[in-house]
C-alpha cells in the first residue's frame, strides 16, 4: 500500500494500480475490510489520472492524494503475532496449484486460496468452475507467469478475476462466456487503450459507489467519473453526472468544481443561459472556492459567447480589479479586448489587447497570434498602419494555423495598400496564390490585389486580373465583392455605363457598409450618365441609413443631383445639415 502511494505521487499510475490490487489480495487475509477499502479508494484514483492523461483532460482535483494505513494501529504485541500466524494459517495448506471452491446455494461465489502461483493457473481455474474460457488479448506469455498470492472466502468470480489480473498489472473483462485478459500497458492503438481504461475507471467508482455510499470521498470519486464520462466523449452524461454531485455533495469540495465543469461543457454546446445559471450557483454559494476566479473568467466568457458585449466587458473589467495570477490577468486582458472589438470600440481594443500580448510575451500559441491579429486590425482601425503593420508581421512570425495564417496575410496586405506601399502588398498577395482558401478569402485575396493595380495606375490590369479571377469564386457575394473592384476600375477608366451596368448587377448581392458604399458610387456614375432623377433617388434612401464620413459623400452627390435638375433650393438643402436633403 505505501508503495502504491509512492508511485502515486511520482505519477506513476498503472505502477501505484499494480501495488493496490496486491494490496487488496493480501487485505483478504491480512489487514481485513478497512485495508480493502483504502485499496479500493487509492486503486480508483490511480486509474482514473492515468485515463485522464492519456485522453489529455485536467481536472483541477488531487487524484494522488490518499488516506494512510496502519493495519497494526491499537495491536500489542501478542495481537500483531496472533494476526500473522491466523494469516500463515490459511495460507500454509496451498503448495501446488491454486485451491478454489464453489460456495453451496445458486449464487455464484466462491473460495480461492493460491500462493505464489501464477495468474495464468489462477485464471484457468476460475474458468474451468465457471465453465468458461481464457483469451488473452494482450498479454505475452512472460506476463501470465507473473506470481499472485490470494486468499478469498465467499467472493464473487468477477472480483476474483480483477484482483488477480490487477495484482499482475493486468485487466480482466467478462464478456459473451469468456474472461478476456489485457495488458493495458502492451495495447498499440491509443483508442483501444482509452476505451479499456476508461470503462474500466468507470467500473471501479460505481462498485465503489455501492459499496460505500456514505464515505465522504464518493464526493470526489463522483467528479471522477463525470471526468472520465468527459473525457470519453459522453458530453450530455457528463453533464448529468456533474448535476448529480452538485446536488447531492453541496457541502463538499467537490460541488463547486462540478459545476464549473458543468458549465464549461455548456458553453461547447452553446447552451450559453444554463451555463450562466451554474456559474451564479457557483459564485453565490462557493466565494471561498479555490476555483472562484475561474468562475469569473468563465461567467464573462459564457456572456460574450451569447452576444452580450457590453454586460461581458463590465464582468471582465470587474476581474482585473480583482488580486488574480498573471495568466488570469492576462485572458482578462484578452476577452475585454475581444468585446471591445466586436462592438467597434477599436481604441478601448487596442489598449486590453495590448495587454494581453504584453502578458502573454514569450508564449508561442495560436491563441496569442489570434489575439495579434485581432489587434493588428484594430490598429489599422484607428489609424495606426505603421502599428499594424508591424504587429502583423509578428503574427505571422508565431506561425499562426493555416486558415488564420490567410488571414493575417490578407490584413497586411490591406495596411500596405493604405501605406501606399503597393510592391509590398503585392507580395504579400502573392503568397497566398495556390492557397486553399475559403471563398470569402479568396475574393478578398482577388479584391484587394485588382485595387493594388488600381491604386498604382492600371486599371486595365486590374480589370485583367479581376475578369480573369472572380470566375473560380462560387458564393454570390463572393463574386460581387470582386464585381465591385472591376466597377471602380471601369470608373477610373471613365467607362460609366459599364459601371452603372456592373453596379446595378452586384448590388442585391452586397449588404452592410460595403452596399452602402456601392449605392453611393452608383449614385455619382448616374450623373456621369444624365440620370440626376436616379441619384437623387438613391442618395434619399440612402442618407437615411448611413454614418459619417460617408453621410458627407452622400450630401455633395445628392446636392450635385439637385444641380443638374438645376434645383438649387434643394442643392442648398442637401448641404446644410443631417435633416436635410431636398423636398422632391
Amino acid at each position: 500500500y505505501q508503495l502504491a502511494r509512492i508511485e502515486l505521487a511520482s505519477n506513476q499510475p498503472m505502477q501505484a494500480r499494480w501495488h493496490v490490487y496486491r494490496t487488496a489480495a493480501a487485505a483478504a487475509f491480512l489487514g481485513g475490510d478497512t485495508a480493502r477499502r483504502e485499496a479500493d479508494f487509492l486503486g480508483a484514483r490511480a486509474l482514473t489520472r492515468k485515463v485522464l492523461a492519456i485522453y489529455g483532460l485536467e481536472l483541477q482535483m488531487d487524484l494522488s492524494h490518499s488516506e494512510p494505513l496502519d493495519i497494526l494501529a491499537n495491536l500489542d504485541e501478542s495481537a500483531v503475532s496472533q494476526m500473522l500466524d491466523e494469516a500463515a494459517n490459511r495460507l500454509s495448506p496451498v503448495a501446488l496449484g491454486p485451491q478454489i471452491h464453489k460456495l453451496p446455494g445458486e449464487s455464484q461465489r466462491f473460495d480461492l486460496l493460491c500462493r505464489n502461483a501464477n495468474v495464468e493457473e489462477v485464471l484457468v481455474a476460475l474458468a474451468g468452475q465457471l465453465s468458461v474460457n481464457v483469451r488473452w488479448m494482450s498479454a505475452d506469455t512472460s506476463i501470465r507467469r507473473r506470481a499472485v498470492t490470494m486468499a478469498f472466502t465467499n467472493e464473487s468470480p468477477q472480483r476474483l478475476a480483477e484482483v488477480a489480473c490487477g495484482a499482475a498489472g493486468l485487466v480482466a473483462r467478462f464478456a459473451d462466456g469468456e474472461i478476456l485478459v489485457y495488458d493495458p500497458e502492451a495495447i498499440a492503438a491509443l483508442k483501444d487503450q482509452q476505451e479499456l481504461l476508461a470503462n474500466e475507471a468507470s467500473s471501479s467508482w460505481r462498485r465503489l459507489s455501492l459499496i460505500y455510499s456514505e464515505d465522504r470521498r464518493m464526493a470526489d470519486g463522483q467528479l471522477a467519473l463525470g471526468a472520465i464520462t468527459e473525457a470519453a466523449g459522453d458530453t450530455l452524461g457528463a453533464i448529468n453526472v456533474y448535476q448529480m454531485v452538485a446536488r447531492r455533495y453541496q457541502r463538499s469540495d467537490a460541488a463547486p468544481l462540478a459545476l464549473l465543469r458543468c458549465a464549461k461543457l455548456r458553453i461547447t454546446l452553446r447552451d450559453f443561459t444554463a451555463a450562466r445559471e451554474d456559474l451564479r450557483d457557483m459564485l453565490a454559494n462557493y466565494t471561498d472556492s479555490p476555483h472562484i476566479n475561474d468562475a469569473h473568467l468563465m461567467m464573462a466568457r459564457a456572456t460574450q459567447q451569447a452576444g452580450m458585449h457590453d454586460e461581458a466587458l463590465k464582468a471582465y473589467t470587474r476581474i482585473h480589479l480583482r488580486e488574480i495570477t498573471a495568466s488570469v490577468r492576462a485572458q482578462v486582458s484578452r476577452g475585454a479586448g475581444e468585446c471591445c472589438f466586436q462592438k467597434g470600440d477599436y481604441k478601448d481594443a487596442v489598449t486590453w489587447l495590448t495587454k494581453y500580448v504584453n502578458l502573454s510575451e514569450g508564449v508561442d500559441n495560436a491563441e496569442r497570434s489570434d489575439a495579434m491579429i485581432m489587434l493588428g486590425k484594430a490598429q489599422a482601425a484607428t489609424g495606426k498602419l505603421t502599428d499594424a503593420a508591424n504587429t502583423l508581421y509578428l503574427a505571422l512570425g508565431a506561425k499562426p494555423a493555416d486558415a488564420r495564417r490567410c488571414e493575417a496575410i490578407l490584413e497586411l496586405a490591406d495596411v500596405l495598400i493604405q501605406q501606399k506601399k503597393f510592391a509590398a502588398a503585392l507580395g504579400a498577395l502573392g503568397e497566398l496564390e495556390g492557397a486553399e482558401l475559403a471563398d470569402a478569402q479568396r475574393s478578398r485575396q482577388i479584391v484587394l490585389t485588382g485595387k493594388t493595380y488600381r491604386l498604382m495606375g492600371s486599371p486595365e490590369k486590374a480589370i485583367t486580373y479581376l475578369n480573369r479571377n472572380s470566375a473560380v469564386l462560387d458564393e454570390q457575394a463572393a463574386q460581387a465583392a470582386a464585381k465591385l473592384e472591376l466597377a471602380r476600375c471601369q470608373i477610373q477608366l471613365d467607362q460609366p455605363n459599364d459601371a452603372y451596368k456592373t453596379l446595378t448587377d452586384i448590388l442585391p448581392h452586397l449588404s452592410g457598409d460595403e452596399a452602402a458604399l456601392a449605392t453611393c458610387e452608383l449614385a455619382e456614375v448616374c450623373l456621369k450618365l444624365g440620370k440626376p432623377q436616379q441619384a437623387v433617388s438613391l442618395c434619399n434612401e440612402l442618407k437615411k441609413t448611413v454614418q459619417e464620413p460617408l453621410l458627407t459623400r452622400v450630401r455633395k452627390t445628392l446636392s450635385q443631383a439637385y444641380i443638374d435638375q438645376k434645383d438649387y433650393e434643394n442643392a442648398a438643402l442637401a448641404l446644410s445639415g443631417p435633416q436635410s436633403g431636398g423636398t422632391k
